[in-house]
C-alpha cells in the first residue's frame, strides 16, 4: 500500500511506446530517477501463462460490470456487440490470409477447438453433416456477467461472417444466465425465424458500419482493413 503506479506513456494514447512507473509514497520525492532495486519475479512459463489467461478474463469481467452498472444491460450489448463483432472479423480475416483456413464445417470445428483450448473452456462437442454443438461444464467466465456471453456470441458471429457467412453462432442455455450448463451451437442459418433473424443482422450490420468508418476516421484500423471489413458487411 505504499506504493502507486503510474501509466506514463501508452500506445492506447496515441505515443510510441509504453512505460510506467512507480512511487514508494514513504519517501520523499526528490526528483531523481533511481533504480528501484525489486528483482523481477521468475516464475515458470506455464503459470505464467496461466496467470495471464486469469488476468484477462478477470480484467474483461470487472470492465462488463461497470459498463452494466452505467448503461444497463441492453445498452451496454447494443454498444459493445459492433466491437466485438469486429474483432471476430478481424480475427476471420487473418485466419483466411495467413494460415489459409477454409470455409468448410472441419475447418470451422478446427477453429472453435483451437478458440476453447486457448481460453481454457472445457465441454463436450458433438459434430454433424451441418451442425457442431458443445456443451461447456468448465469455463473461466462462469462466474462473469451474462453480458460477457454475449459479447462471446457476438465475436463469433463476426469469425463466421468472415469465414463462412452461411453459419451462425447461437446460445441456447448460459450459466452467466443461471442455467447449470452452457450450450451453444453453430448451425446454417436456414430457420424458420430467418425474417426476424436478417431484420436483426441488417441493424447490427449499419451500426456496425458506421462504427467501423469512425474507427478509420480515428485511424485505429488502416484503409485496407476498413475495405475488407466493409466489403463484408455489404456482403450479405
Amino acid at each position: 500500500p505504499d506504493v502507486d503506479y503510474q501509466l506514463t506513456k501508452s500506445l492506447g494514447r496515441g505515443d510510441t511506446y509504453c512505460s510506467w512507473a512507480w512511487n514508494d509514497k514513504s519517501i520523499p520525492d526528490d526528483g531523481d530517477t533511481k533504480e528501484s532495486g525489486i528483482e523481477s519475479l521468475t516464475i515458470p512459463e506455464d503459470q505464467e501463462n496461466e496467470l495471464s489467461l486469469h488476468f484477462l478474463g478477470e480484467f474483461w469481467t470487472i470492465t462488463i460490470r461497470a459498463y452494466v452498472d452505467f448503461a444497463g444491460s441492453e445498452g451496454t450489448i447494443n454498444q459493445l456487440a459492433p466491437y466485438m463483432r469486429h474483432s471476430g472479423m478481424s480475427v476471420g480475416i487473418q485466419l483466411k490470409k495467413q494460415y489459409k483456413i477454409g470455409s468448410d464445417l472441419e475447418s470451422l470445428i478446427a477453429i472453435f477447438k483451437m478458440i476453447g483450448k486457448m481460453h481454457h473452456i472445457k465441454g463436450t462437442i458433438v459434430e454433424s453433416s451441418n451442425s457442431l454443438e458443445c456443451e461447456v461444464n468448465e469455463c473461466p467466465f462462469s462466474d462473469g456477467p451474462m453480458e460477457l456471453c454475449q459479447q462471446y456470441g457476438s465475436f463469433f458471429n463476426g469469425l463466421l461472417e468472415a469465414i463462412n457467412p452461411d453459419f451462425e453462432f447461437v446460445y441456447d442455455k448460459m450459466v452467466t444466465k443461471g442455467d447449470t450448463i452452457c450450450h451453444w451451437t453453430i448451425r446454417k442459418k436456414n430457420g424458420p425465424d430467418r425474417n426476424k433473424q436478417v431484420g436483426e443482422k441488417t441493424k447490427l450490420g449499419e451500426s456496425a458500419l458506421e462504427l467501423l468508418k469512425m474507427r478509420l476516421i480515428n485511424e485505429e484500423i488502416t484503409p485496407e482493413h476498413y475495405r475488407l471489413l466493409r466489403d463484408l458487411l455489404l456482403e450479405k
